[in-house]
């Protein structure tokens, strides 16, 4: 009796495995996203823009990582599997045929990763004496 329930169980767990295996943790995803992203920007951009710019894949990460991050910093809902779709998107990008930059042409999949977004309240600029 202990080893069918035993069974059972481990037949519910192995079936769930693959439901979130392929699935990020916010976290997760937006490491991979900017990991993947920065790979694609530096496969696509002339290489003599990149020097002049300073770019390489750790100035990349530290530009883009926080932009990525903050990206859901407002909403209340993290679509793993849609993250998913994302990154898999992103690693299968070209690059941009009309010579545009990279980050105009982020898959449209990746604006649907997070829901339920408050925008960000501006603040009021202070009064000035005229």
């Amino acid at each position: 009796m202990i080893g069918s329930q035993l069974e059972a169980r481990l037949r519910s767990v192995l079936l769930l495995v693959p439901l979130v295996a392929g699935c990020y943790s916010q976290y997760d995803y937006v490491t991979t996203k900017t990991d993947t992203f920065c790979s694609w920007l530096l496969e696509c951009t002339d290489p003599s823009v990149l020097a002049f710019d300073g770019m390489n894949m750790e100035v990349c990460q530290g530009f883009w990582g926080p932009r990525f991050e903050e990206e859901g910093l407002e909403c209340k809902k993290f679509k793993r599997g849609v993250a998913k779709q994302c990154i898999e998107a992103l690693e299968l990008a070209t690059c941009p045929a009309d010579g545009s930059p990279v980050s105009d042409n982020i898959p449209e999949v990746c604006d649907f990763v997070y829901l339920r977004c408050e925008p960000q309240a501006l603040e009021e600029p202070e009064p000035t004496d005229g």
